[in-house]
């Protein structure tokens, strides 16, 4: 019986059924000779293809164990997934314990969690991808506005708004490449935070993402209707998010604008070979126009070139594109 993962979310199909067929006998418990039997066959269990691609799943796997060795940690995750499709390629998380001889279950409780899809924490600076989208695909802002970034410290009533590098104005592609607190707050306020909790929900935060897996959070994405809150939840506080999620919002930048759901099984397949239901990709919602999001995917490479936050990022050979968050 499925008590994890995959193997407990498709429990009723890998499963199969039992069968049975009735027979009348007389009473020395012989068949009765001629009536008319009633049958149910019994079904074999359906095999699950998933879309992991073992390979990157390997690559995953190692590179997380090593970046945990590295900075004497003990708990995290990496999703892999293709944005165009919402297939999830790779999904690690530590600590685990094996499967097949379930040793180490029960003796640590963080192994009995998925951190990559029950993690529950604040994002920090990857959230805002919010905020700065929002803004642009409003047309509040174009890529070479100039953003006011109060000298690293905004105060308004409560609200009180820190930078570690302050800078008086940075154009809005600057205040992605910088990861500068009050240069997003200020897109924010422009977009109001009506606009920018509605965002935060298209991107697919404060929901379960239906991921074909047993236990996932949902996380928290709620307005509160506190200027504080507000501001704090534009660039990574208030506001809790799984790695999961994350990975779809970033994916909808990638995916020209879309928010896709994730899937993990591929295909439900009989033992003869017949492919019993096949997954296809399936858009939840359209958050940015297609020509905000390439605006903001040339917006996040910038964060990964000399001058941002992200250079050890860069890959030779590749563009890429991405986000700092601290938390």
């Amino acid at each position: 019986e499925g008590r994890f993962g995959v193997e407990q979310a498709m429990e009723s199909y890998l499963a199969g059924r039992e069968g049975w067929r009735e027979h009348l006998r007389d009473t020395r418990g012989l068949l009765v000779p001629g009536d008319s039997t009633s049958l149910k066959p019994p079904r074999a269990g359906l095999n699950v293809k998933l879309t992991i691609d073992m390979g990157l799943q390997a690559i995953a796997e190692e590179e997380l164990d090593a970046g945990l060795k590295e900075f004497v940690s003990s708990q995290g995750a990496v999703v892999m997934m293709d944005p165009k499709t919402g297939e999830v390629l790779a999904l690690v998380s530590r600590p685990n314990f094996d499967l097949n001889l379930k040793e180490g279950l029960g003796e640590n409780g963080d192994a009995n969690m998925n951190y990559a899809i029950q993690a529950v924490y604040e994002p920090g600076s990857t959230i805002k991808i919010v905020a700065t989208s929002g803004a642009l695909n409003e047309g509040l802002v174009t890529p070479f506005t100039t953003i006011n970034c109060y000298n690293g410290l905004y105060q308004s009533g409560g609200v009180r708004i820190v930078d570690e590098h302050p800078a008086a104005s940075l154009s809005f592609e600057g205040v992605l490449q910088k990861s500068n607190n009050n240069g997003t707050c200020s897109l924010g306020r422009q977009l109001g935070a009506k606009r920018f909790y509605e965002y935060l929900h298209a991107y697919g935060f404060g929901k379960k993402s239906g991921i074909q897996l047993s236990a996932e959070s949902a996380g928290m994405a709620r307005n509160t209707n506190n200027a504080v809150d507000f501001n704090n939840a534009c660039f990574g506080y208030a506001t809790a998010v799984t790695p999961l999620q994350l990975a779809c919002a970033y994916s909808v930048i990638a995916g020209d604008g879309k928010l896709r759901k994730p899937h993990i099984v591929r295909q439900l397949i009989a033992n003869d070979g017949t492919v019993v239901e096949d997954f296809q990709p399936e858009v939840v919602n359209t958050v940015l126009k297609p020509e905000t999001a390439r605006k903001m995917r040339l917006a996040l490479e910038k964060v990964v070139l000399t001058g941002g936050t992200a250079t050890r990022s860069a890959v030779l050979g590749f563009k890429v594109a991405g986000k700092t968050g601290t938390a």
